[in-house]
């Protein structure tokens, strides 16, 4: 959203692909549906920069190419309130895959993270895009096996969370890192959980003007929504700052 729309952006299936639209609502009508992608995309992400009236609209996805056989993370973004688009490009530039992009904007930037295997496994990397030019690009993670992505802020202060494997054999745990000075520099990799069943799926929200991690786990034999303390980030780190929030006789 911004002061003046609210936007939606979806995947639709069709019999032989899967294509990224865009809508956007005024108040009192849905505009007609806008086509982003070719064949075979998915997992739309979107946010919109803070400066109003000259924001920003930023859409990334990921597009599997079969020519090559290749999965890339893409990114748009329209200048005019989501009437029309830039082209899509790879977020990054190169031979490899990339996949899961997500985003944040803040007052003019938008902060993207994703999975990448330019290594030859995949780890995590970011890379602030702004209106006239973008950042290098920074690796997040430390050990391979790394995907899911997620981004939050409130500059300076931007957050991320994923999951990875640490061994083949292992589950996955959820890591996070944090940069003070709009993505600048980065924070060594945290690990919230302890490997005791599967985290996945991390989410970071702001709420209150402070960040809350959210994420599904095993750890008690069925799968919950678990989360991690906005206080985490104050005080020193404890056990009880990381609490199901679903009841342990129902499935999260």
């Amino acid at each position: 959203c911004d002061m003046r729309f609210v936007y939606l952006v979806w995947t639709e299936m069709k019999e032989s692909s899967s294509e990224i639209y865009l809508k956007k609502w005024d108040g009192t009508l849905w505009s007609q549906e806008i086509k982003l992608s070719n064949n075979l995309s998915q997992k739309p992400k979107i946010a919109c920069t803070l400066l109003f009236p000259e924001s920003y609209l930023y859409i990334v996805w990921e597009e599997y190419i079969p020519d090559n056989k290749r999965t890339l993370a893409l990114i748009t973004r329209s200048k005019d309130n989501g009437n029309t688009f830039a082209n899509p490009e790879p977020i990054t530039n190169g031979l490899w895959n990339t996949k899961e992009p997500a985003l944040y904007c803040g007052a003019r930037d938008a902060y993207v993270v994703w999975a990448d295997n330019r290594e030859g496994d995949w780890q995590i990397y970011t890379k602030k895009w702004g209106e006239v030019q973008t950042s290098n690009e920074i690796r997040l993670s430390n050990i391979a096996n790394c995907n899911s992505p997620s981004i939050t802020g409130i500059e300076p202060k931007l957050y991320v969370a994923w999951q990875c494997k640490i061994t083949e054999k292992s589950y996955s745990d959820i890591f996070v890192s944090r940069s003070t000075n709009f993505g600048t520099e980065w924070s060594e990799p945290l690990k919230i959980t302890k490997g005791k069943a599967e985290s996945i799926l991390p989410k970071f929200v702001i709420s209150d003007q402070e960040p809350w991690l959210f994420w599904q786990g095993g750890e008690n034999g069925i799968w919950q929504i678990w989360s991690l303390d906005s206080q985490y980030w104050k005080q020193r780190a404890s056990d009880d700052m990381i609490q199901p929030l679903t009841d342990t006789n129902k499935p999260g």
